[in-house]
């Protein structure tokens, strides 16, 4: 059985996975989306995150790298 990603959309400016309905990032407002992504990240606490202060990044789900 193959692994499956979950329906979601990528933005490109700043990678943040959104819900594959939203036309919108809500994170930066760009509307450059994609499905197509690679591994991923889940800030839970950005205070307490060494990769959200390293990468500047705010509570969420964010792609590693965008295809």
């Amino acid at each position: 059985m193959a692994y499956r990603k979950p329906k979601r959309k990528v933005c490109r400016n700043c990678k943040a996975i959104i819900d594959k309905d939203v036309d919108r990032c809500p994170y930066c407002g760009s509307t450059d989306l994609s499905e197509d992504y690679s591994g991923f990240i889940i800030i839970v606490n950005q205070e307490n995150s060494e990769f959200s202060k390293k990468l500047n990044l705010k509570e969420g789900k964010w792609a590693i790298r965008v295809l």
